[in-house]
């Protein structure tokens, strides 16, 4: 009898460890999910000035019933944006958006603004990734991989170019010679864009996903007349509708699923 119910306890204990059925949307920090904690100790003695800190970062993290996807983008100007997916139901989703500082040594970032008891508040900053650090700003010493968040690196080929178009659904776009207006796109690291679209000034936002896809967002533009806007109307259609990318060391072809190209962009130079 005794062996029977150890049997159904154990049974039960390992079934609400692998279950995600619950939608609560509760936050975990390492010390909470069994792992030993240890201070910080940092490979190097200021993250903010030795690594290229800015820009998006993604891992999938533990959380209290399920595992949740985590990206997060850090900019320049010390605001990030952060959004979590639920494994189990990525219908179940929480965003978060703010500025962060960071602590008096610059390897530890500190998120103003989540509501979580201080969980997923503290980051340790490396060299292309981040940890996520426990409610005291602490590291897990075991299974730090499951903290861990990578840097995306999709943008390297398109950022820090300056893309010129020279084509709109596959005919070449001509410009006067003395125009000064060309249209232009450049994508920025820290997760914006903007250019010219033939007349008017945009910008705006873009995501980068594995397999060369591409989204743009928030996009504004300057409200000036032109007397021809043929151009920009279709290139903010493109930018608009468009949804991968094909790129080269001089070439940037944003594209609509397997349709034909919808803009061809050549690089004029690095910056």
């Amino acid at each position: 009898m005794k062996r029977n119910l150890f049997f159904a306890a154990l049974v039960a204990t390992i079934l609400g460890m692998t279950s995600c059925g619950s939608k609560k949307e509760t936050m975990v920090s390492a010390s909470s999910v069994g792992a030993s904690t240890q201070p910080i100790s940092p490979v190097v003695t200021n993250s903010r000035a030795t690594f290229a800190w800015p820009g998006s970062y993604a891992g999938v993290t533990p959380g209290a019933d399920c595992d949740i996807t985590l990206e997060i983008t850090l900019n320049e100007n010390l605001t990030y944006s952060m959004r979590r997916t639920w494994e189990k139901d990525p219908r179940i989703t929480k965003e978060d958006a703010g500025a962060f500082e960071w602590n008096a040594t610059g390897v530890q970032i500190n998120l103003e603004g989540i509501d979580e008891g201080g969980a997923y508040s503290h980051f340790l900053v490396e060299d292309g990734y981040l940890i996520l650090l426990d409610i005291n700003g602490q590291i897990p010493s075991t299974s730090v991989k499951n903290y861990t968040l990578r840097k995306n690196n999709l943008a390297q080929g398109i950022t820090s170019k300056h893309w010129q178009l020279v084509e709109l659904n596959g005919q070449p776009v001509t410009y006067a010679a003395n125009a000064t207006d060309k249209a232009f796109i450049k994508f920025n690291t820290d997760g914006t864009v903007s250019g010219n679209a033939g007349c008017n000034q945009f910008n705006g936002s873009y995501a980068l996903k594995e397999g060369n896809r591409i989204h743009f967002e928030q996009m504004a533009t300057t409200m000036k007349m032109c007397l021809n806007m043929d151009t920009e109307t279709k290139l903010l259609k493109a930018l608009e509708i468009a949804d991968n990318y094909n790129v080269t060391a001089s070439t940037l072809i944003l594209n609509r699923a397997r349709m034909a190209p919808l803009a061809k962009f050549e690089a004029l130079y690095m910056e």
